[in-house]
């Protein structure tokens, strides 16, 4: 049941990637969006590692177009789901999931979103998402995500940063 479900949330989402490649207007299918990353939510908050490769492949897609990014901000569980999942996630799962984090965070600059990865210790995450050795466009979206996540910091979450150099490839313990 759960598999169908996803399929065919699954199918809506492609549609809409697709649409949005073709710089067709996307407003037939933007009305569906809520629904749809609040179902892909549900689904990788309590999943197995499969459906949740399917899960952020899905938000990437998702991330392609305005309304999509616009959906993920205002699910409250979006951001949260994709950070837990994160560092579970085999390789191209977890560079779809930053590449949803940047989007998020950088490509719309939506602050409700930043502050609430980094009070997850999406900083954390990131370094160690950093440290497996990635192709240059994702190490890249990971500085970015660092330099914005420090500027939770002036916000008065209490993040303690520090001075981090974003040109380290590999993060030693002290």
């Amino acid at each position: 049941m759960a598999l169908a479900i996803l399929a065919d949330v699954e199918g809506v989402a492609f549609s809409i990637g697709e649409t949005t490649t073709h710089r067709v207007s996307p407003l037939p299918l933007a009305r569906h969006l809520h629904g749809v990353v609040e179902v892909v939510t549900k689904f990788l908050r309590a999943c197995s590692a499969a459906t949740a490769e399917r899960c952020l492949r899905m938000l990437v897609v998702l991330a392609t177009c305005v309304e999509g990014r616009a959906a993920m901000a205002e699910e409250w569980w979006c951001a949260a789901a994709v950070v837990g999942r994160i560092t579970k996630a085999s390789k191209v799962a977890a560079a779809d999931a930053v590449a949803v984090l940047w989007s998020l965070c950088c490509l719309c600059k939506n602050v409700k979103v930043r502050d609430d990865v980094a009070k997850r210790n999406g900083v954390v995450v990131v370094l160690l998402v950093m440290q497996r050795g990635w192709e240059e466009h994702v190490r890249s979206m990971c500085v970015d995500l660092i330099k914005v996540l420090k500027g939770a910091r002036k916000n008065g979450l209490g993040l303690e940063l520090g001075c981090y150099d974003t040109k380290t490839t590999h993060i030693k313990p002290c």
